[in-house]
């Protein structure tokens, strides 16, 4: 690595660990979804020199956009030069104002249970009349966020039971975003939205490569999942 690349991955460890200030590694692997290893990050963070590695691991272009998006952090914000030690930042007239522009931790409500068949499809999906007595702990900018509590285990290892699947309806999904979708024939599942190709929309299964082609006027709605929460992120409400 070049003396360039050197300090662009320093940047980077020094950005990822004031993020850390308010999230957790393993909050920002569930944004980032698919197979992003919160132990990796960690060490990407704390520059881990792996066994037979001469320098440590660096973020990655793809993942320093996508955490940019997924905590609404300005575009570039990974490779703006910062202190190790800085928790605020200078604004280009001088002043002093908090770091970035995090996005706020809300009791979003468990609205639903879900059990995975066979062919990784929900089941069922109960929403109770009222929001029930339990919530996450997550961050969200979407007034209408809602969880779901996951009860079986056929969509492990990506979602396993106890564990609450964060759905934002007011966040448009793009391709490769995992989705709950809702058919108006009353089948609902969580599936990976592919691509929409007219007026089909493809549909990928999490864990196998089953495609599901549905035409957009059988589809009721299509939320977009922003993260799947281990158990210690539920609290119950007092």
């Amino acid at each position: 690595m070049n003396a360039r690349g050197e300090k662009k991955r320093k940047i980077r460890a020094a950005r990822l660990r004031l993020l850390n200030q308010q999230y957790t590694y393993e909050e920002m692997a569930n944004r980032l979804g698919g197979n992003a290893n919160p132990r990796y990050l960690s060490q990407i963070a704390n520059e881990y020199l792996g066994k037979g590695r001469k320098t440590p691991r660096g973020l990655s272009d793809n993942y320093a956009s996508r955490l940019e998006s997924a905590f609404d952090l300005p575009e570039g914000w990974f490779d703006r030069p910062i202190d190790d030690h800085q928790t605020t930042e200078a604004a280009p007239n001088g002043e002093l104002f908090p770091g970035p522009n995090l996005v706020p931790r809300v009791a979003v409500p468990i609205v639903g249970t879900a059990e995975g068949g066979p062919d990784r499809q929900w089941e069922e999906l109960g929403y109770p009349t009222c929001y029930g007595s339990e919530y996450v702990d997550a961050p969200s900018r979407d007034p209408s966020a809602y969880a779901l509590l996951v009860s079986g285990n056929n969509m492990a290892p990506r979602m396993r039971p106890g564990e609450a699947i964060l759905v934002e309806p007011n966040h448009e999904p793009q391709p490769g975003d995992e989705v709950v979708v809702r058919m108006k024939d009353g089948t609902t599942m969580v599936k990976i939205f592919s691509a929409r190709r007219g007026d089909r929309i493809y549909l990928d299964s999490i864990g196998d490569h089953e495609t599901i082609v549905a035409g957009a006027d059988q589809i009721e709605f299509m939320h977009y999942v922003a993260g799947v929460f281990r158990a210690g992120s539920i609290r119950e409400r007092r």
